[in-house]
């Protein structure tokens, strides 16, 4: 991001009154504009209707401190005041001040401000956040225990799995690794501490929820063929293309049968229900008989719609058995036990560790990409403040999304102690604030906009650089005001979260930088951008203000799932958000159905106006 030479621009709050009897005073923000031998004072906080407040030439402008005060300035002409701002950050004060006399200094109005390492322009954002946090706390706020200590033991462990993620020589590599890692944990839940437990602990409702009974792991599951007359061991590359790469199906190499993730949930529902029993009225009103439905075994092909077409065969003929009540009331119990088997993964646990750990991987790659900077004890700090006021919201919004700053330390209160995290959240809200990594993309873009407005009228400051793509409805309605008039206003160009929405230029002036992202269009080929020049790639870094949804900032998993189902990234939406468990597995979409999902070409998907079983087996078709 450029700026024409001889241009600078910095937001101030400046003190205004208005009234002519009974003066009220208030603070209000206004865009200072140096350009050329000028400096000019804008209001634009209405969209589209900037209004130049004042203008001064550079030579006859000084600026002295208000001595009642640390944080006010007089901008003053000839010795005069004119202006008074507010400035509660030293950064940004200096910053100003220096181009002012950059400005000064020239004699034709042409001037450039000398260039400033960009990771020393990313660290000075964190420290106008300490500093402003120090002269002016935001009211009401409550902090937690959270310190830079913290945070910075959360990285090391980050940066372990970084660095074993280096190791491996393939993706499945990767798997195996995650796949130790959970049956440990579920094996045993309360002695193991590795990465599984970790990221366990950052789905909290369910970790709260969770016993320490062991339970069977994924790689027991996946490991061997489901079909009941074959169960040979399945090497990683199948669970792999299985679980993660989610493919239609594969044959196994032993008996032939078709295979693919719906199969195991197929498998595990007949092992818990075999059969399932309704008692009805017999057929020829003849006393009571009691309906048993023995369901199908696994369909050899792998198709779902073999396994609904002998279902539906078997449920006629025993349904025929009762009257219309009795298998209505069979029907009912099918369509319960289906439901319960596609809307839970495989596992132990209510959610797919395995898939939580790389979805988690994924974040590690994007802070880890720019560990040095991630590691700068005013970044983390920063970091901390901005994640006092995010959970300060949580009592005025139902879902926030967070930046990656934000990200971090809320990951990080929550691995280092559930109890200290539920406690907060306790006294904050009333209530534990859920945390969830699975929202989609088009959701995440809702709740990032609904943050921005929040952020804005709750705390009078930008809270990223990137400002909301969605528009609220409010904002589209004809006549209709926002709340505020401009709730998505972001920071001038030289007070900007550096690094946001920017490319950052000089790999080098960022230690351990990677190339993290390719250039726009952002479904560029993966391959190809690979092995194009590295003049061809632009890098982009996570940073503070990075927006969690910023799919320039690449991690692990999109590499690995380049047609994954979810702009991955976190917001908080509560448990119910999570249990509801609308999940979409690559070929398969699942969600809240009335039955199993059907197969449509080569996906499944639910019945999309309802039905399910109804429909399958034949409603109101039973004589």
């Amino acid at each position: 991001m450029q700026t024409p030479p001889s241009t600078f621009t910095m937001d101030f709050q400046v003190h205004i009154e208005r009234g002519i009897f009974d003066k009220i005073a208030s603070w209000e923000w206004r865009q200072f504009v140096l350009a050329g031998k000028s400096l000019d004072i804008v209001d634009n906080a209405t969209v589209g209707k900037a209004k130049r407040t004042h203008s001064f030439a550079v030579h006859e402008c000084s600026i002295d401190r208000v001595s009642t005060s640390g944080i006010h300035y007089d901008l003053k002409k000839k010795g005069k005041t004119q202006v008074c701002f507010a400035c509660p950050s030293a950064t940004l004060l200096s910053k100003f001040q220096a181009a002012l006399g950059v400005a000064k200094q020239s004699t034709r109005g042409v001037w450039t401000l000398p260039p400033v390492d960009f990771a020393a322009q990313l660290v000075s954002v964190a420290a106008s956040i300490v500093e402003t946090d120090a002269a002016m706390p935001s009211t009401g706020v409550l902090r937690s225990d959270m310190s830079v200590a913290v945070v910075d033991a959360h990285l090391t462990e980050m940066q372990a799995m970084y660095d074993l993620e280096a190791t491996c020589a393939s993706p499945e590599a990767l798997y195996e690794h995650l796949l130790d890692m959970e049956a440990a944990y579920v094996l045993s839940p309360s002695t193991t501490l590795n990465f599984a437990h970790t990221v366990a602990k950052l789905h909290p409702a369910f970790y709260q929820q969770q016993t320490s009974s062991p339970g069977l792991p994924l790689k027991t599951i996946l490991g061997r063929c489901p079909h009941p007359k074959c169960h040979q061991p399945f090497p990683v590359a199948y669970m792999y293309a299985i679980h993660i790469q989610e493919v239609p199906a594969i044959s196994c190499a032993h008996c032939g049968g078709g295979v693919n993730y719906l199969m195991f949930q197929l498998e595990a529902m007949l092992q818990r229900t075999p059969e399932i029993r309704a008692f009805s009225k017999a057929a020829d009103g003849d006393g009571d008989v009691e309906l048993r439905l023995v369901l199908p075994c696994l369909p050899q092909d792998g198709a779902m719609a073999t396994f609904l077409h002998e279902l539906k065969v078997a449920f006629q003929a025993e349904g025929a058995r009762g009257n219309q009540a009795g298998a209505a009331i069979l029907r009912q119990r099918v369509n319960e036990a289906i439901e319960a088997c596609f809307t839970r993964p495989l596992g132990h646990l209510p959610y797919d560790l395995v898939h939580a750990m790389l979805r988690q991987l994924d974040f590690v790659h994007k802070i880890c990409g720019n560990l040095a900077y991630w590691r700068h004890p005013q970044v983390l700090a920063a970091s901390i403040v901005r994640y006092h006021k995010f959970m300060h919201l949580m009592a005025y919004a139902p879902m926030l999304v967070p930046t990656a700053d934000i990200d971090l330390v809320w990951h990080a209160h929550q691995a280092a102690s559930p109890e200290a995290y539920a406690t907060y959240c306790q006294q904050l809200v009333g209530r534990l604030v859920d945390h969830d990594d699975t929202v989609p993309g088009g959701d995440l873009a809702i709740g990032y906009a609904h943050t921005f407005r929040h952020w804005t009228e709750q705390f009078h400051e930008p809270y990223s650089s990137q400002a909301p793509t969605h528009v609220d409805d409010d904002d589209k309605s004809p006549g209709k005001k926002s709340r505020t008039p401009n709730p998505f206003r972001v920071p001038s160009h030289d007070a900007r979260f550096y690094g946001v929405d920017e490319a950052a230029t000089s790999g080098a002036a960022i230690p351990a930088a990677i190339p993290v992202a390719v250039a726009k269009p952002l479904d560029t080929d993966l391959a190809a951008a690979a092995a194009a020049p590295p003049a061809a790639h632009d890098i982009f870094v996570s940073v503070i203000g990075t927006p969690v949804m910023d799919n320039r900032v690449l991690g692990l998993w999109r590499l690995l799932r380049e047609n994954s189902h979810v702009s991955l990234g976190c917001s908080a939406g509560g448990c119910s958000a999570v249990s509801a468990y609308s999940y979409s597995h690559g070929e398969y979409s699942y969600g809240t159905i009335d039955g199993p999902p059907v197969q449509t070409g080569q996906s499944w998907a639910g019945p999309s106006q309802g039905g399910g079983l109804y429909a399958a087996l034949g409603v109101g078709g039973l004589t």
